[in-house]
């Protein structure tokens, strides 16, 4: 895990779902250039969203933790690239994840 650059915060975020499928985990940290944990959450939820969703909305609660402690710029570290591309590439899709990206964007906007 590469730090971010100086003056920027990287937004670590993950999810998993438990064997059951009834159980949502969140997990984030936001680091600053010298890896130093800034903010961190961890969330566990009954729901049964994809494991897609489940990372796309990790993703969604990391920024909003990002901004609501005053860390940004920041860069989002995920295993879900193709998630991250549709946010950076502002694509809204017809999919389960497209009204998070949606929720995603209007709060990229409110920064």
């Amino acid at each position: 895990m590469d730090p971010p650059d100086p003056g920027m915060f990287k937004i670590n975020c993950d999810a998993a779902i438990d064997a059951t499928g009834r159980l949502v985990g969140f997990g984030i940290g936001i680091r600053n250039s010298n890896g130093f944990v800034l903010a961190s959450s961890s969330q566990r939820i009954e729901a049964t969203f994809s494991l897609q969703v489940a990372k796309t909305i990790a993703i969604f609660h990391g920024l909003q933790l990002a901004f609501d402690s005053g860390l940004h710029p920041c860069r989002i570290d995920s295993d879900v690239k193709v998630i991250v591309d549709w946010i950076n590439i502002g694509v809204l899709i017809c999919s389960e994840v497209g009204s998070v990206i949606a929720d995603i964007h209007i709060l990229l906007e409110q920064v």
